[in-house]
């Protein structure tokens, strides 16, 4: 018999691994798993028949202290031109954080740096990194927070590409035997950020929803869509600020038009955040959103909670976007997208539309709408002179992210060429 451990620790990250643990246990694998107690109640509600082996997640003082000191190497040690969102992390830390973290974000202003930060990480903790896993093989989401864990040397890790930033958002802390990524853009990103040379194309495990429920026939009404990037529950404040004047001016322009306007929160979110909008436009809305939790990780990506935001933009005649991934999601979906460039008339905002994946997949494009001097004029003359570029744009990012391979199929030959 097959044996394997997944390591995932979130609800968000269990959604990836949903159909995963469907395949294994439908091919008798011997399956291990770690992860938190949140994530552990809802797979056993979903598997309510299993063999599911679970390792204790109660970690030691000693693992406690290793994570510590992993966390401690990676800040000392990374460059901080690794991406531009790990370089607005450091400024983050160094600027607004005032706890121990942010001390050694400031002393890694004087430290050395690796220019292959995981193989240095890796080599430096193979040695005395415990191995707690019964089985050699792991498989891991990307940009997972058991990452300390992964660097002994007798372990063979498996990494499968959870979101299409973590590609260049931070050093994934751990050498990959192999990656399972959406597309040869990304499998050329990870090679390049992460320097793990061993990449494979795996269907985009994160967005099937979306994929497998495109709306083929739609009844659109006058209404468009924004799709929101930041919250003053856990975002940078400035980057919130910011976004709420492009939120203020969609709502001026909207009116302006005679459009519906729905404003379509994070996953969490507050009602409070966007009072100000409802109170103000009898014809603004507020999209579902999940009730704040303490930590941003806990949120669950289920089906339940696509059909929903989905259903609610169903009827929209396009989704805008500055910053924010829903874009794929709407393009997969079946609804337009119209991609904003603001930085003319905002220049705040390139700090986020210099990010890698924002920069090189979305505002690359020659079918968006940069807006050069006046926001409400030129909306308005995109919006009245019949420019199709939404429609265009749409089509780029579903041909972009697209895997023709069946869910089934792409996880068995993941599978396979763990095994091989």
């Amino acid at each position: 018999m097959k044996k394997i451990s997944l390591v995932f620790e979130h609800e968000i990250e269990y959604y990836l691994f949903h159909p995963i643990l469907k395949i294994l246990e439908k091919e008798n694998y011997e399956i291990y798993i770690l992860t938190s107690q949140r994530t552990k109640k809802l797979i056993e509600a979903d598997f309510l028949k299993n063999n599911f082996i679970y390792y204790d997640n109660d970690l030691s003082i000693g693992l406690k202290i290793l994570n510590g000191l992993h966390r401690i190497f990676t800040i000392l040690f990374t460059p901080h031109n690794f991406s531009d969102q790990y370089k607005r992390m450091v400024i983050k830390n160094f600027i607004h954080r005032k706890n121990i973290w942010s001390f050694f974000y400031r002393l890694s202003f004087i430290t050395p740096k690796s220019k292959n930060i995981n193989k240095l990480i890796f080599n430096f903790f193979k040695n005395f990194t415990p191995n707690i896993f019964a089985t050699q093989k792991v498989l891991v989401p990307t940009l997972n927070s058991y990452a300390f864990l992964l660097n002994n040397k007798d372990l063979e890790v498996y990494t499968v590409m959870e979101s299409w930033d973590h590609a260049m958002k931070i050093p994934n802390s751990y050498l990959s035997k192999k990656v399972f990524l959406w597309n040869n853009d990304l499998q050329n990103d990870w090679k390049t950020y992460q320097k793990d040379n061993y990449t494979y194309n795996i269907y985009p495990l994160k967005l099937r929803f979306a994929k497998n429920n495109k709306f083929e026939k739609r009844k659109v009404k006058d209404k468009v869509v924004y799709a929101v990037a930041f919250t003053s529950l856990y975002s940078n404040p400035v980057a919130e600020t910011m976004e709420k004047k492009v939120i203020k001016d969609l709502c001026e322009v909207t009116k302006l038009l005679n459009l519906d306007f729905l404003i379509k929160p994070r996953p969490i979110s507050s009602a409070h955040e966007f009072k100000p909008f409802l109170d103000s436009y009898d014809h603004v809305d507020l999209g579902y959103y999940n009730p704040p939790e303490k930590n941003p990780s806990f949120y669950s990506l289920n089906d339940d909670y696509n059909k929903k935001r989905f259903n609610e933009i169903k009827d929209a005649l396009f989704t805008i976007n500055c910053f924010t991934t829903f874009a794929l999601d709407s393009a997969l979906i079946g609804i337009p997208v119209l991609q904003l460039d603001l930085r003319n008339i905002y220049p705040d905002t390139s700090f986020f539309y210099d990010n890698h994946h924002i920069k090189k997949y979305f505002i690359s494009s020659s079918n968006i709408l940069k807006i050069e001097n006046n926001f409400k004029v030129e909306f308005v003359n995109y919006f009245k002179s019949g420019n199709d570029a939404h429609h265009k744009f749409r089509l780029e990012l579903e041909n972009w992210v697209s895997n023709n391979d069946s869910i089934e199929s792409s996880i068995k030959k993941m599978l396979k060429e763990i095994y091989s």
